[in-house]
């Protein structure tokens, strides 16, 4: 070869490497194309799953009524309905019993003044009154 020709190269070498680059590069794209599709796949849940996922958590139905759910209660007054649960004045008895035999937990429960929805103090849901304030889950 003579140092002329030295860094030279044929059109025919040029194709090749050109061809040669663009097999590489295309085949370098359809594996990224085949990774991203799976990568997604594995990172994106179904349409339908997220859908039914959201309705199951969202799905806890209407709420019922404070008076429907404690009205039972002896001495029942209804002194609040709070999305989350119940306060009302009774006579006789304690929250705790109170509160599940009508289908909720007992959050918390009070001595009352004068027979109103004032608080007084708290006390515990299995304390005994001759009438109080229970909290009352919904």
């Amino acid at each position: 070869m003579t140092p002329a020709h030295a860094g030279a190269t044929s059109d025919a070498d040029m194709s090749l490497v050109f061809v040669f680059v663009d097999q590489a590069s295309q085949h370098d794209v359809d594996l990224d194309a085949a990774h991203d599709s799976t990568t997604a796949e594995q990172k994106t849940p179904d349409v339908d799953q997220t859908t039914d996922m959201q309705s199951a958590d969202l799905d806890t139905g209407p709420l019922v009524p404070c008076a429907t759910k404690y009205g039972s209660v002896a001495g029942f007054k209804l002194c609040s309905e709070e999305p989350t649960q119940c306060v009302f004045y009774f006579q006789g008895g304690n929250c705790q019993d109170h509160c599940t035999k009508n289908g909720g937990t007992c959050n918390k429960a009070a001595a009352e003044v004068s027979n109103t929805c004032e608080v007084s103090h708290e006390t515990t849901c299995a304390t005994d009154h001759g009438d109080g304030l229970c909290f009352c889950s919904r």
